[in-house]
């Protein structure tokens, strides 16, 4: 399951006392066959509201945003968005650019990701196993390199 949230301007146009935007947020909820909107604030009480809670079964696919770490939505299971990973190794990049580590951590998961799609495309219950084998070895390596 794929979560996000947005912010709206919706609402008052005065902030709430304490706030410095009036906006609240649309957060979303949705796998390949269902989605699932609610608009509340960015605060744990609308994320304890809002359906993730309900979905334990699910793995949740998020952004590294604090709330969805909190013990007030249950156990779930984790997932980076990985689309938010590659930014930040994007980033990283721009602010060591002789460094090698982030372009070899991001070309991992991205081929990953290519191949993931390959194999759907043809049927394929997933990735070659010397083909995962070695891009795994390289994005580890990678992260040595980074660390």
């Amino acid at each position: 399951m794929c979560c996000d949230e947005t912010p709206l301007r919706v609402g008052p146009k005065e902030p709430k006392p304490g706030r410095k935007k009036a906006d609240k947020y649309l957060l979303v909820a949705c796998t390949q066959w269902w989605t699932h909107y609610q608009v509340g604030d960015r605060d744990l009480a609308t994320f304890t509201a809002f359906v993730v809670k309900d979905l334990t079964a699910s793995v949740v696919v998020h952004d590294r945003y604090q709330n969805y770490d909190s013990a007030g939505l249950g156990t779930l299971v984790h997932q980076l968005c990985c689309a938010h990973l590659l930014r930040d190794l994007d980033g990283a990049a721009e602010v060591y650019p002789d460094a090698v580590w982030p372009k070899r951590i991001s070309d991992a998961p991205r081929a990953l990701i290519h191949e993931t799609n390959v194999a759907r495309e043809q049927n394929r219950p997933g990735i070659d196993p010397q083909v995962k084998a070695k891009l795994l070895y390289n994005l580890h390596h990678g992260v040595l390199v980074g660390l």
